[in-house]
C-alpha cells in the first residue's frame, strides 16, 4: 500500500533542497532541534529520487528491449510463414506434376 503520490515525494523534496541552502546556515537553525530530521528527512528524499530515476531507467530499457524482440520476432514469423507458404506451394505444384 502507497502511502504518497510520486508528485507529492517530489513536491516534499523540492520544498526541503530549495529552502535547505537558505535557512541550513543560519545561528537560529543550526542548534534546532529539528535540525537532524530535516537532514535525514531531505538525504531520505534525495535517495528516494535516485531510487526512482533509477527504476524509471530500467523500465524504459525494458521497454525497448521488448520492443526490439518484438520487431525481431515479428520478422521472424513472417519470414517464416512466407517460407512455409511457398514450400506448400511447391509440395503442392510436386502432386500435382506427379499425378498427369
Amino acid at each position: 500500500m502507497n502511502l504518497f503520490r510520486v508528485e507529492d515525494i517530489v513536491i516534499v523534496h523540492l520544498a526541503l533542497t530549495s529552502n535547505w541552502e537558505s535557512f541550513s546556515h543560519l545561528p537560529i537553525f543550526l542548534g534546532h532541534p529539528d535540525r537532524m530530521a530535516l537532514q535525514l528527512a531531505l538525504t531520505t528524499l534525495e535517495s528516494l529520487a535516485e531510487m526512482l530515476n533509477e527504476r524509471k531507467r530500467e523500465a524504459e530499457q525494458f521497454a525497448a528491449f521488448r520492443d526490439k524482440m518484438r520487431s525481431i520476432s515479428g520478422k521472424f514469423a513472417a519470414r517464416s510463414l512466407q517460407q512455409a507458404s511457398q514450400a506448400a506451394a511447391n509440395a503442392a505444384a510436386q502432386a500435382a506434376a506427379s499425378q498427369v
